[in-house]
């Protein structure tokens, strides 16, 4: 893909001209260099090790010159990369490393940087796959929707995304938002210092309703909500250049990865997400125990979001999550809705389950049985809500914990009959809740990720049920019937039929869906006829082995790109600096 955006690099200076200790370095946190010991060290009583009290600094003694020199030596990398040159896996390690370094290193960029915003097209290279025409980048005017259409997108948002999901953003935050971005195109000349804030998340939020209506049998909208998109990331430098702080700057980042969970082939979202992981970990380790309750509670809210994204994407696909429960030390609030609460406990329920289960090669049965008390516990605790649609949300984040609890894992690859029966009916029941909420999927990677695994859940419980034949469970297995499993497979094939209508990628998904189906029909009659040597597919008969079935899409994807998604923490590196950008978070707390 050809991009028309400069290739420029961001001139960087650096302000801070003390030297770090190592200490402070490797754990990103603000060193006084202080001799003979810094006063986070001092702090955490460990003056004595103190790399600044030893005199075997070697060339880190002149640091400054020192990350100069090696800015230098990359940036020259970097640009015979950009020619054609290949990166190999010790130069790319390199600037891993130099993040890390120039990360506890103050930043001071020039106050007004060369035309074409060099930080953004970085940005927009690492996560939009939307290319920007020369026009688009030059637009001066912004062109809104009509404010009756505005605000019915926005109201649309409230009830249908915002109310259920995590609020990062309260509701008068966006009526706000939104009266100020059509106030001030009505009134000519009128300016105010939050309008690049407010018009950004306007825009993100129309295009994220946009996003969902076209699911809801609208496609012509698809179009539409990607020019809002496309209109809102023009924004995007200028919206982090003005970001009074870093909870401004996450909360446009979510807005993002909302939009990137409709839209997968428009953002890379996993890379996203890792931005929100570390500044939510600047967020925490910066925080100010003389901040208002209210701006701690948004500060709360908005690491239950990401830490909610993280744990969906990546238990999705099977792999360990970024941030862990012992970690991050999340708790729920008594002032969190009743629906909130209930949803915090289930999503750290399904991590606890994935974390015990699928990540270790040893697993005991009281461990199971354990995880299974907790989830049983939570379900009927779970009070009723009078909205249909949280209901639902709910319903799917427990179907998700139990066929976490019970699908074969590398540490347990045969399970009981009993737990194959437990497998057989709440993957019925989730493939029917699925096909139910199809105009309501918010991610259609992981929707996708949960109907695959489901629908090979459904089939390989089937055959193993049949094969049993343990004769206490010989009267619930006569239950297992042929019609429920092929009604559940009809139901898994259309939900991963509407996911490839708005994301083409995920047609490849549903074709290999489709072929193990085929596949299984054969040997399914087979197994009802007596014939005991059957091989059902791999993906059936190693359900233990499960990996993701979208990661080799959104890989294709970055082969695409490879030459800037090599850089991307880097990128993320220079998000983090600029959001940082002249703020005094020790004296504010944020």
């Amino acid at each position: 893909m050809s991009h028309s955006w400069p290739r420029e690099t961001v001139p960087l200076r650096l302000k801070q001209k003390q030297l770090a200790c190592s200490f402070c370095r490797a754990r990103k946190l603000k060193c006084d260099s202080l001799t003979p010991a810094c006063s986070s060290c001092i702090r955490l009583d460990r003056a004595d090790t103190c790399s600044l009290g030893t005199q075997q600094h070697g060339q880190d003694r002149d640091y400054t010159g020192y990350l100069k020199r090696r800015l230098r030596v990359l940036q020259e990398r970097l640009t015979g990369h950009l020619s054609g040159e290949e990166l190999d896996e010790e130069e790319s390690a390199d600037f891993t490393k130099l993040v890390d370094e120039v990360d506890a290193t103050s930043l001071e960029l020039p106050s007004k940087l060369r035309c074409g915003l060099p930080l953004s097209q970085i940005i927009i290279a690492s996560t939009c796959a939307v290319n920007l025409s020369e026009a688009e980048a030059q637009e001066t005017e912004l062109s809104l929707p009509q404010e009756d259409i505005g605000s019915m997108l926005s109201g649309y948002y409230l009830e249908h995304i915002h109310a259920v999901t995590t609020p990062f953003i309260s509701t008068q935050s966006i009526r706000t938002q939104f009266d100020l971005v059509y106030s001030s195109s009505r009134e000519v000349g009128a300016y105010h210092s939050d309008y690049n804030t407010a018009c950004f998340n306007v825009l993100m939020i129309m295009a994220i309703a946009t996003a969902s209506l076209s699911q809801r049998g609208y496609s012509i909208l698809n179009s539409t909500a990607r020019t809002l998109f496309r209109r809102a990331f023009r924004l995007f430098g200028n919206y982090l250049v003005n970001s009074e702080t870093l909870i401004e700057t996450i909360q446009g980042l979510l807005f993002l990865i909302q939009y990137g969970m409709l839209n997968p082939s428009d953002v890379h979202v996993s890379y996203l997400i890792n931005a929100g992981v570390r500044m939510c970990v600047d967020l925490q380790s910066h925080r100010n125990v003389e901040t208002n309750d209210e701006t701690q509670q948004v500060s709360r809210r908005l690491r239950w979001t990401i830490y909610n994204f993280d744990c969906s994407f990546c238990i999705a696909r099977s792999v360990p999550c970024a941030l862990t429960d012992a970690g991050w030390k999340l708790h729920v609030s008594e002032e969190d809705s009743l629906y909130h609460a209930q949803k915090c406990r289930i999503i750290q329920l399904q991590s606890a389950i994935f974390d015990q289960l699928h990540t270790n090669s040893e697993v005991s049965l009281d461990s199971v049985e354990r995880l299974a008390t907790r989830l049983a516990t939570w379900d009927q605790q779970n009070i009723q809500i009078n909205s249909i649609n949280l209901i639902r949300s709910l319903r799917r984040e427990f179907y998700h914990a139990t066929i976490l609890l019970y699908r074969p894992c590398q540490a347990l690859k045969k399970r009981s009959p009993e737990h194959l029966l437990h497998l057989w009916n709440y993957s019925l029941e989730f493939a029917q809740i699925q096909r139910d909420c199809t105009e309501e999927m918010l991610d259609l990677a992981a929707s996708a990720e949960w109907a695959f695994t489901t629908g090979i859940a459904l089939i390989y419980s089937y055959q193993e049920i049949v094969r049993c034949k343990d004769q206490q469970y010989a009267t619930n297995a006569a239950a297992v019937r042929l019609s429920p499993l092929w009604t559940g497979v009809q139901n898994i094939s259309h939900v991963l039929r509407s996911v490839s209508q708005q994301w083409a990628d995920a047609t490849n998904i549903l074709h290999r869906f489709e072929h193990v189906v085929e596949e299984s029909i054969a040997r399914v009659e087979d197994l009802m006829d007596g014939c005991e040597t059957i091989i059902f597919p791999s993906d059936v008969n190693d359900i233990w082995r499960h990996a993701s079935v979208t990661n080799d899409l959104l890989l294709d994807k970055r082969t695409r790109h490879m030459e800037l998604d090599k850089n991307e923490e880097l990128a993320w590196c220079f998000i983090h600096s600029w959001s940082h950008m002249g703020r005094q978070q020790d004296s504010n707390g944020y």
